[in-house]
């Protein structure tokens, strides 16, 4: 079972605020595309459901998405290599 109040230690940069209120979001693939101006980054989680017969099936959805211009998409992988 997952601990809904677990806390995550996210880096702070100094002159930004993280509201300790704010979603926490949990996935498991992203997909990531792009234009010669700006990337975009599907968050995609699994879940499972049960198909038309009752059999369970796995559901790949995705409600959120981010669109970073090159730059700070540069400074993300920066920050995923360093921390990952």
């Amino acid at each position: 079972m997952i601990d809904e109040q677990e806390e995550y230690d996210v880096p702070r940069k100094e002159g930004i605020t993280i509201n300790p209120n704010s979603e926490v979001i949990n996935i498991s693939h992203i997909g990531v595309g792009g234009d010669d101006n700006e990337i975009m980054m599907i968050l995609v989680n699994k879940k499972l459901k049960n198909d038309d017969t009752g059999n369970l099936e796995i559901v790949y959805e995705s409600d959120k998405q981010i669109i970073l211009n090159k730059k700070v998409a540069a400074e993300l992988k920066e920050l995923l290599d360093k921390y990952i």
